[in-house]
């Protein structure tokens, strides 16, 4: 299933969010000039669009995602925006080749937690990488922390009664141990390994709009939701609404501040 229409309708909202994380990530990678940059799970096209807007004619990012409805879509953007250096292909960063000392840069924006062979990959793209080149990867600390992904679950959760939601491999949440995740970096062979929080804040007008956005972005928020009975879901979105009250701002909207973790590693 494609959820590239959804990743379209709510851009606004998540790159209002995301897009100061995107230009730190562009910085640490220190993209510019005529680098070649590689931007895995791109998505409809971020950061791969802002990065190839700090490059000149001789730079060129290969954006790669798994779902060719999403590649088509940040081809559409970068069309929009006369962004030409951007190259998109529907690839996969396990199965695709990729040449020794080819690479200036690698940007991986909440896409490493979703790689089956994570070493395998972190060794294939330090290879990949020219000496200096960096390797900068965005992942999600822990579900509490980021509640613009977990509140809905977890608020369904504690009304019915259920254990507390678990998050298992290629989950958002897989690489939330982040002395693990440095870890496996350094072990691959990257130098000067460096990471930082940075707070990522989402919008809603309302707790209905939230709802839609978790409906839209991943499916049914419980299993059986869709069979249920109309009061039950009525019931079990309530208690996502009571447990929003905490974000409500002064002007009526809903703040949600999250926790992405920025790990940035070099070449030698």
């Amino acid at each position: 299933m494609s959820y590239a229409n959804a990743w379209l309708k709510w851009f606004d909202v998540i790159e209002q969010g995301a897009g100061p994380l995107s230009t730190r990530m562009i910085e640490l990678a220190d993209i510019g000039g005529a680098d070649i940059v590689l931007d895995i799970g791109t998505g409809i096209g971020e950061p791969a669009v802002s990065a190839a807007m700090r490059l000149d004619d001789n730079g060129r990012v290969l954006a790669i995602d798994r779902d060719p409805s999403m590649i088509a879509i940040g081809q559409e953007r970068a069309e929009a925006r006369g962004v030409s250096n951007v190259e998109f292909v529907v690839s996969d960063v396990e199965t695709m080749d990729l040449a020794s000392c080819s690479l200036d840069a690698v940007l991986a924006r909440w896409s490493m937690m979703f790689v089956g062979d994570l070493t395998g990959v972190l060794v294939k793209l330090a290879r990949a990488l020219r000496p200096g080149g960096h390797l900068v990867t965005v992942v999600w600390e822990s579900p509490s922390e980021v509640p613009a992904l977990s509140l809905a679950k977890s608020a369904v959760h504690r009304h019915f009664s259920w254990p507390e939601p678990t998050y298992g491999p290629h989950s958002s949440f897989a690489l939330s141990d982040i002395a693990i995740t440095k870890k496996l970096i350094v072990e691959a062979g990257f130098d000067n390994v460096y990471g930082e929080r940075l707070a990522v804040s989402y919008e809603f007008a309302s707790p209905a709009d939230y709802i839609q956005n978790r409906l839209d972005l991943t499916g049914p928020i419980w299993e059986g939701m869709e069979s249920d009975p109309k009061p039950v879901r009525r019931a079990a979105f309530s208690a996502i609404e009571e447990a929003m009250e905490p974000y409500r701002t002064s002007s009526g909207s809903y703040r949600m501040v999250n926790q992405a973790y920025c790990i940035a590693g070099r070449i030698g």
